[in-house]
Protein backbone atom coordinates (compact mmCIF):
# COMPACT_ATOMS: atom_id res chain seq x y z
CA UNK A 1 0.00 0.00 0.00
CA UNK A 2 1.28 3.14 -1.28
CA UNK A 3 -0.34 6.17 1.11
CA UNK A 4 0.26 10.12 -0.22
CA UNK A 5 0.12 13.21 1.76
CA UNK A 6 -2.78 14.13 -0.13
CA UNK A 7 -4.64 10.95 0.90
CA UNK A 8 -4.13 9.25 -2.61
CA UNK A 9 -3.48 5.43 -1.72
CA UNK A 10 -1.78 2.85 -4.44
CA UNK A 11 -2.34 -0.56 -3.77
CA UNK A 12 -1.08 -3.62 -6.00
CA UNK A 13 -1.19 -7.34 -5.73
CA UNK A 14 1.13 -10.11 -7.22
CA UNK A 15 -0.37 -13.90 -6.72
CA UNK A 16 2.19 -16.47 -6.78
CA UNK A 17 0.75 -20.22 -7.49
CA UNK A 18 2.04 -23.83 -8.68
CA UNK A 19 -1.61 -24.30 -10.09
CA UNK A 20 -1.83 -23.35 -13.84
CA UNK A 21 -4.62 -21.20 -14.40
CA UNK A 22 -6.73 -21.08 -17.47
CA UNK A 23 -6.12 -18.55 -20.34
CA UNK A 24 -6.48 -14.49 -19.32
CA UNK A 25 -9.93 -12.97 -20.06
CA UNK A 26 -10.12 -9.16 -21.40
CA UNK A 27 -11.37 -8.43 -18.55
CA UNK A 28 -8.40 -10.08 -16.12
CA UNK A 29 -5.61 -7.86 -17.88
CA UNK A 30 -5.35 -4.33 -16.63
CA UNK A 31 -7.03 -2.57 -13.37
CA UNK A 32 -9.60 -4.85 -11.55
CA UNK A 33 -11.07 -1.55 -9.39
CA UNK A 34 -10.28 1.95 -9.65
CA UNK A 35 -12.44 4.21 -6.71
CA UNK A 36 -12.37 8.26 -6.61
CA UNK A 37 -12.96 10.14 -3.56
CA UNK A 38 -14.49 13.51 -3.95
CA UNK A 39 -15.49 15.97 -1.64
CA UNK A 40 -18.73 16.61 -3.41
CA UNK A 41 -20.90 15.96 -6.42
CA UNK A 42 -22.53 18.84 -8.47
CA UNK A 43 -26.40 18.74 -8.80
CA UNK A 44 -27.94 17.09 -11.82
Amino acid sequence: MLALDDGTRIELFNYVTDRPRPPARTCDIGYQHMAVLVDSLPEV
